[in-house]
């Protein structure tokens, strides 16, 4: 990029801020039959036993990583009633084998325990597992085909258990009959939204970067990026600053960014965040440390005024709300005009350009 230069401090906050990315790993268990496979797929709009990277970890756990994204999904074989104590032990061998790793990225976080409603009953296999799992990590009992609303077995999962976590789903959408509508799928975003909630703060990102099935839960989220961003701003603006010493703010913002870059499902690399901070500083033929924010204040009434005075609390805050929001309504257009699906790269790049010269413009 002509007059762009970056410097070694903005390359070491960029690759800091990527490292601090987390993976999310989620071990799913049920019976044969109970549409494991489905859910899954459902949740990921992939087929990850076609496209994701399988390899066996046990004699009876599956492990897959999703293409193009920081979740691994662990798959047990289907839990048969008569030799469930067998696979349980070794599920839960597993987990805390993982759960000892000094590195949580390596740890499984969640396991989703998929029991159909088909069989309208609790086993007792399906009881210990859940059980012994829960002393490890969180689990969400999911009842797969949930057709109608029977509610049976929802409640007797209510009554065995000390507050579980149970959501009735139809993974994919049903059709009884020719001449009847299909049963729509339901559920998910719920799924998604109870996951999330479950997973430690640096998993987030990635599970809710992977999952498309409810793409306003990854809006929510880089929404919450930016009240966090601000806030972390407004402590660095707590004790006024020249204006000229502005670039403070340029860590947080390069945070932001990566992190909404990331919840929105694209992979982050440090030639796009370094091409984003292209764009987004404008100014051609100087360092980006001086630049970066600058171009922002005229997006905010009353601030423009006070260049060569101080940054405050309150002004830190309002330049990094401003740069977060519209980022983020910039990448929600971009997203509306592909119908949803996510750009390439370079489509990204594109529009972010020509929206951010817009908005310079106006």
């Amino acid at each position: 990029m002509a007059g762009f230069q970056t410097d070694e401090s903005l390359l070491r906050n960029i690759d800091a801020k990527i490292k601090q990315l987390g993976r999310t790993n989620i071990i799913v268990v049920g019976r044969t039959g109970v549409g494991k496979s489905t859910l899954i797929n459902a949740v990921f709009k992939e087929d990850v036993a076609t496209t994701g990277t399988g390899s066996p970890v046990t004699k009876n756990i599956q492990k897959y990583v999703i293409p193009g994204t920081s979740v691994t999904l662990y798959d047990s074989r289907g839990l048969e009633m008569k030799e469930y104590k067998k696979i349980m032990d070794e599920v839960c061998s597993f987990i805390k084998q993982c759960q000892k790793n000094k590195d949580i990225n390596e740890h499984i976080h969640i396991a989703w325990m998929c029991i159909s409603q088909t069989s309208n009953r609790l086993e007792e296999g399906e009881i210990a597992f859940v059980e012994m799992i829960s002393k490890y990590i969180p689990v969400i009992i999911v009842i797969t085909q949930s057709y109608d609303e029977d509610n049976t077995l929802f409640n007797v999962i209510q009554q065995k258990f000390q507050d579980p976590k149970v959501i009735p789903v139809v993974a994919k959408e049903k059709i009884i009959r020719s001449e009847y509508p299909p049963i729509p799928s339901a559920g998910l975003p719920i799924l998604v939204k109870m996951t999330q909630e479950l997973l430690p703060a640096a998993q987030q990102i990635a599970f809710l970067a992977a999952q498309n099935a409810d793409f306003s839960a990854k809006i929510l989220k880089a929404h919450a990026i930016v009240g966090t961003s601000a806030i972390a701003a407004a402590a660095a603006g707590a004790i006024p600053i020249p204006f000229s010493d502005m670039a403070v703010l340029i860590p947080i913002e390069i945070g932001m960014i990566i992190s909404i870059t990331a919840v929105l499902g694209f992979e982050i690399e440090r030639s796009v965040i370094i091409a984003l901070w292209g764009i987004f500083s404008t100014a051609s033929g100087a360092s980006v440390v001086g630049l970066g924010l600058a171009s922002l204040l005229k997006f905010i009434p009353g601030v423009g005024s006070i260049a060569g005075g101080i940054i405050d609390a309150a002004v830190a805050t309002s330049i990094t709300t401003a740069f977060g929001e519209a980022y983020i309504g910039i990448l929600v257009v971009l997203f509306n005009e592909n119908n949803g699906a996510k750009p390439t790269k370079d489509q990204f790049l594109a529009k972010c350009k020509q929206e951010w010269k817009k908005k310079q413009d106006s």
